[in-house]
């Protein structure tokens, strides 16, 4: 206790002690251990966070890699391109068989159509009548009454008949007339009128289907969109080319394949990058990386580089990534020559196929076994960095139980110092008082000793 908290020279009155800076002096000196425990909290918490960024990163690089491995990613994707896309364009799935094919297109795909005589106006009122229309397989009787009984009026009635057809007021110089349309083209959707009473109609067209060749064969198709006829292509129809042969080929998607080998690069060094910056040694700080002394980023580490060495035991020319293109720099990272990729898929699609995916089995290839590894350290239960993470909440919440169970002792402790120094301010204040007390009492046998 600092002397200089007491006052011993007043005779008429105490100072006492600052009883609440003492015991938070006390309380702080006691709360090393609590100090240690928090740093130590704080640094599981930046690992916690490193660890879930890698996981991440790691996620992203196993989804890059499950898209060349899998049998029905990127290598089982076609597409279909089209010598004339004026007249036609074309798409294809995966069921498409690479070839070439000629299409000529006679004719496209109609929809009926009919428009009335012109009327004054669009709510000039129509005489009662009625008539039939027949869409497809959908029949309806239109009655004309006081309720529909101008074009307007009409239009909207019919338009809530449910039939695929489209009722319409168009307007011009000679006056308004409806317009009838059917909804679908084809010879099958054709729309009729019948029974018509009070109104002449004109046919505009008729409902027809499509008519072209594909390598000479006549088709005919409801719509302009022909799929089926070739397996896996479908056919957008545009123009007609009746006397000109319209090419459409199909071939494997190599662009999608090389966007796909771009992005495994990408995944991979975003990965590894976040891994060696782990062991990079701040010289200004004079530090690591928080997790250069975890043993498993380590093992990670080399366990990605060991991965990139992968090579074919077939002796085709493509053998190993840099075979595609794809070399690693002096830091791990890798480099995509996405030219020498896209040359080569054109000159042995096939081999680079087997290189990612071997001979289909899912035994060998490159992207088979890095993604064997990965699934490994993915695993939600077994993988590495889901092991770790674990650890690392398990630590922390041991640290904040100690922390929790401290407060609640601290917190006895620091009533236990209060009281204590409370009876000792209490003391120190009452000192004064007890000192004259005295003196006058000596003062007093003093008086009667003379």
């Amino acid at each position: 206790m600092s002397t200089s908290s007491v006052n011993m020279n007043s005779a008429t009155s105490g100072s006492g002690i600052d009883v609440d800076s003492i015991v938070s002096a006390m309380i702080d000196a006691e709360r090393a251990p609590e100090r240690i425990w928090q740093s130590q909290q704080y640094l599981l918490q930046t690992q916690a966070a490193a660890l879930s960024d890698i996981q991440t990163k790691l996620g992203g690089l196993d989804s890059a890699v499950t898209d060349l491995r899998d049998v029905l990613g990127v290598f089982s994707e076609n597409t279909a391109t089209s010598s004339d896309d004026g007249v036609l364009t074309a798409s294809a799935d995966s069921t498409a068989v690479a070839a070439s094919h000629s299409i000529k297109v006679t004719s496209l795909a109609s929809n009926a159509a009919y428009y009335s005589n012109a009327l004054a106006s669009s709510t000039t009122t129509i005489a009662s009548g009625t008539f039939i229309i027949t869409a497809g397989a959908a029949q309806k009787t239109v009655a004309i009454d006081s309720t529909n009984n101008t074009l307007d009026k009409l239009a909207k009635y019919i338009n809530g008949l449910g039939l695929d057809v489209n009722a319409t007021v168009i307007t011009d110089a000679n006056g308004a007339r409806l317009s009838l349309a059917g909804t679908k083209t084809g010879k099958s959707n054709d729309v009729q009128l019948s029974g018509i009473n009070g109104f002449v109609f004109t046919t505009a067209s008729t409902a027809d289907n499509a008519k072209l060749t594909v390598d000479g064969i006549p088709i005919e198709s409801s719509t302009n969109s022909v799929a089926g006829v070739i397996a896996g292509v479908t056919l957008q129809i545009t123009n007609t080319s009746p006397s000109t042969a319209i090419t459409v080929t199909v071939n494997p998607d190599r662009e999608r394949v090389n966007r796909a080998v771009q992005n495994f690069v990408n995944s991979f060094n975003s990965l590894i990058n976040a891994v060696n910056s782990q062991f990079k040694y701040d010289s200004t700080n004079k530090r690591s990386g928080v997790l250069a002394g975890d043993s498993t980023i380590r093992t990670l580490q080399e366990q990605l580089l060991s991965s990139i060495g992968y090579s074919s035991s077939k002796t085709d020319a493509i053998a190993s990534l840099s075979s595609i293109g794809v070399t690693m720099e002096n830091d791990g990272t890798l480099k995509f020559d996405s030219d020498k990729l896209t040359a080569l898929l054109q000159s042995n699609y096939a081999g680079v196929k087997t290189f990612f995916q071997g001979t289909g089995d899912g035994t060998n290839g490159f992207a088979n076994s890095i993604g064997k590894l990965l699934d490994q350290l993915t695993d939600s239960t077994t993988g590495a960095i889901v092991v770790d993470l674990k650890g690392n909440t398990d630590a922390q919440k041991s640290i904040s139980d100690q922390i929790d169970d401290f407060e609640v002792r601290i917190a006895d402790r620091r009533q236990q110092l209060l009281n204590e120094y409370s009876k000792v301010d209490a003391i120190l204040r009452q000192f004064p008082l007890t000192q004259n007390q005295v003196t006058a009492q000596l003062n007093s046998l003093s008086n009667l000793q003379k």
